[in-house]
């Protein structure tokens, strides 16, 4: 294999068609490895220098690994592109040269590694190739548990999957669906190009009402926020990927979901909801409305992705450990 380095947004971008051709030919790859998320990242939230590693073989792009490097109160580490606001990072690899092209990707990196104080990947999901890697390269590989995401396993129907769920949330989601007809029609919409904007603009001010009720900040906090969701929405409902909901009560914004489908997989990213209606419980409502349409569509996993909030553990998720990969200079296994 044939490994390169991608040192500068142009580079990412002139790479950009040939990075999602090889993403659409990992298909248990998720949204935050696309070119769709990661490009948007590196625009409005990069500071440092590219360090892309791209290794090649006679069928074209084998992997990448989006890296960049940061220099702050005096170190010099690299991380993945996309760190922080994204739950699910990795090298991407075409499925029939893991292992070989995990490893590639690996002797790349570490033979750049002197200068620097060492790699930093955060978000690295159990499956990964990197962590099967024979490193035979002089670096040094420690792995360390890192957050926890919560899937829940769907069945082939939501009668089926409703049966599973504790009877007091199958009773609380029969009275939230009671009391938001009570209090007037309920409409459940998606968007469309022309309405995007406005379903984003009911997202950050429903997610930023509910924070701002626990006197919190939340995370979509923001210009470069907006902007950046703002382009990775509008790339993934180009795709279909996009599973952005709104329910209006009337006709007044009572509820929004941010969600990615891919794979088999929806990724529930973000929620938020009007706390003046909280008594109807339209974000659960909304919720159950994705799940029960996921399921339509031949979903086999609904992935909650990082963080053990209490609304999550009402939906009978599984704990699944992400982790975190260090690399650094020296021989392997000193």
């Amino acid at each position: 294999m044939d490994a390169r380095i991608l040192s500068s947004s142009e580079d990412l971008e002139r790479f950009e068609a040939e990075w999602l051709e090889l993403w659409t030919r990992c298909p248990g790859a998720s949204p935050f490895q696309s070119p769709d998320w990661l490009i948007p990242w590196w625009k409005n939230f990069g500071a440092g220098k590219v360090w892309a590693h791209l290794v090649r073989d006679d069928s074209g792009p084998a992997g990448i690994a989006p890296l960049y490097i940061s220099e702050k109160n005096g170190r010099s580490e690299a991380f993945f592109i996309g760190t922080g606001v994204s739950d699910c990072l990795d090298f991407l690899i075409r499925p029939d040269s893991s292992l070989q092209a995990a490893a590639c990707l690996c002797e790349s990196i570490a033979r750049g590694l002197g200068p620097l104080d060492g790699c930093d990947l955060q978000e690295v999901s159990a499956d990964s190739p990197l962590l099967r890697a024979d490193l035979t390269a002089a670096c040094r590989m420690k792995i360390e548990p890192h957050n926890l995401r919560f899937v829940v396993a769907l069945p082939e129907s939501m009668e089926l999957y409703l049966r599973v769920l504790a009877n007091k949330h199958r009773n609380n989601l029969r009275r939230a669906k009671r009391l938001l007809r009570e209090s007037g029609p309920a409409e459940i919409e998606t968007p469309d190009a022309d309405t995007l904007d406005s379903f984003l603009d009911a997202l950050f001010s429903l997610h930023g009402r509910r924070w701002a009720e626990i006197r919190q900040p939340g995370v979509l906090q923001g210009e470069v926020m907006r902007s950046f969701h703002g382009e990775v929405c509008s790339r993934m409902l180009k795709r279909g990927l996009l599973r952005l909901y709104r329910m209006n009560l009337g006709n007044r914004p009572a509820a929004a979901l941010y969600s990615f489908q891919r794979g088999g997989r929806v990724y529930c990213y973000l929620s938020g909801f009007d706390p003046e209606m909280g008594r109807c419980s339209p974000g659960m409502v909304l919720l159950e409305h994705a799940i029960e349409e996921a399921i339509g569509e031949g979903v086999r996993e609904f992935d909650f992705l990082r963080g053990d909030e209490e609304y999550k553990m009402k939906w009978n998720p599984e704990p699944r450990r992400n982790y975190r990969v260090f690399l650094k200079p020296g021989k392997t296994g000193t």
